[in-house]
């Protein structure tokens, strides 16, 4: 008996008489091997299963008919929970990509993906708890610490999970941690909540600085007066020692604490984590990396140019500011890092000097994907590089290795010029690439690897 005669033998049987059907006397009977019938099994399923949720809900009667179901072909609880995520997370999907089929998720569209999540019963409760704190601490200066109490089930470490250290965030400006994506997402809130108390304390301690400087100035002309007439007394002297600690005192406590988040980099990270979390299960581990800190560290100076006679200096950097890696649901694994490249010219002129600055970002995503999808990755490649624009990024370079897919792409460069009097372009530092272009990459190969499936592993 061929696959598909067993197929609509076991139809047949469920149709007729289901209080008196046995898949397993249907199996022996009918003569197929085991590894047919349970592809067949797996089919029957699945496609009943896609039937059910093609309206966007999973209700609870729903979900007993496919319980009952898979009881009767036999399935164990444990794969036919399998088939039920996987086809849940396929609706999902399909949903998702047309909403960022323009490039823009709006807070629409955004509430119906969570809206359709719960539907579906797919995991989202750490997810939009921490989403809620981010979205909270972010538009609210000064916010309390979270307490015991008010602290979400996303800022329990998982296992395995290697939470952020303020103190490195603190002396490094670098935030790095190892958690589940709400957890991930939590943490980057109590970034943001530091970063405005040390806004806060930068503003409170700003009127004691100036306060003792004005003191030193008065200080310093009252010692001056009094040494020219001869009559130095004791009372200038304490003015001018007790200004100089308070100016000492003031700016240590102005300067001491977190340092400056960069809004920029703190938001692309946090919408990007907000949305592969989507796709990710509710206990995978995420690492994360950001760096805050200034592109011309020494650390990331790559080439320079230039001198004291040439009166032109000319500086290359490679700061990789931003890591992600992690699992999809699918069983993807991804490795994602943004590295910004700038030249930076320095020309002496008689009063100032002129610089000028070339920011463009550089992105490299890895996808290792499962077995199955090894056949279709160099026809996907093929696509990838035919397409060679992608939401305003160019891909560069895509490459296959065993059972990876590799992508370089890059931004359009954009220019800072610093002259005299103004500077051109201020925010192009700001404005290199945003969390829709990464998301962007990831759709670019997943549409590819479905294209290619559809042809086959030559197309």
């Amino acid at each position: 008996m061929t696959p598909a005669d067993f197929r609509t033998k076991v139809l047949d049987g469920l149709r007729g008489a289901p209080e008196a059907f046995s898949f397993s006397t249907l199996v022996a009977e009918s003569g197929v091997s085991a590894e047919v019938a349970t592809k067949v099994t797996r089919s029957i399923f699945a496609k009943y299963v896609s039937r059910l949720i093609e309206d966007c809900d999973y209700t609870p009667a729903e979900q007993k008919k496919a319980a009952s179901l898979a009881q009767m072909l036999e399935l164990p609880k444990a794969e036919a929970s399998q088939i039920e995520t996987r086809a849940r997370e396929a609706l999902y999907r399909e949903e998702l990509l047309a909403a960022q089929a323009d490039g823009v998720v709006t807070d629409e569209e955004e509430a119906t993906l969570y809206q359709l999540r719960v539907q579906l019963g797919l995991p989202v409760v750490n997810l939009r708890e921490a989403n809620d704190m981010a979205h909270a601490v972010a538009t609210s200066a000064g916010a309390a610490a979270p307490t015991t109490a008010s602290t979400p089930a996303a800022a329990v470490p998982a296992s395995g999970a290697v939470p952020f250290s303020a103190e490195t965030l603190e002396k490094t400006g670098v935030y790095e941690s190892t958690n589940t994506a709400a957890g991930v997402l939590w943490e980057l809130a109590e970034v943001k909540r530091l970063d405005k108390e040390a806004e806060s304390r930068i503003s409170r301690w700003t009127g004691p600085v100036v306060l003792s400087v004005l003191a030193l100035i008065g200080a310093l002309i009252w010692c001056f007066v009094s040494a020219q007439s001869g009559d130095v007394g004791v009372a200038p002297l304490v003015l001018l020692g007790l200004s100089v600690g308070g100016f000492i005192f003031s700016m240590v406590k102005k300067n001491s604490g977190q340092a400056d988040i960069e809004d920029h980099r703190y938001f692309v990270m946090q919408d990007l984590v907000r949305f592969l979390a989507c796709d990710m299960a509710d206990d995978q581990l995420l690492k994360a990396f950001v760096d805050f800190g200034p592109y011309n560290d020494s650390k990331n100076l790559t080439d320079e140019g230039g001198g004291m006679f040439s009166g032109v200096k000319t500086k290359k950097y490679g700061f990789s500011w931003a890591n992600l890696k992690g699992r999809l649901l699918d069983g993807t694994r991804f490795r994602l890092e943004a590295t910004r490249l700038v030249k930076r010219k320095e020309k002496s002129k008689r009063k100032y000097t002129k610089v000028t600055e070339n920011f463009s970002d550089r992105v490299d995503l890895t996808l290792a994907v499962r077995p199955k999808n090894v056949p279709f990755l160099q026809a996907a490649a093929d696509r990838l590089r035919v397409r060679s624009v992608y939401n305003g990024l160019t891909i560069r370079q895509v490459k296959v290795q065993d059972n990876k897919l590799m992508l370089q792409a890059m931004t359009p460069p954009l220019t800072r010029v610093q002259s005299r009097y103004n500077t051109t372009n201020p925010e192009a530092d700001r404005n290199t690439i945003n969390h829709h272009q990464l998301l962007g990459l990831f759709l670019a190969c997943y549409d590819s690897i479905g294209r290619a499936k559809k042809k086959g592993p030559t197309a």
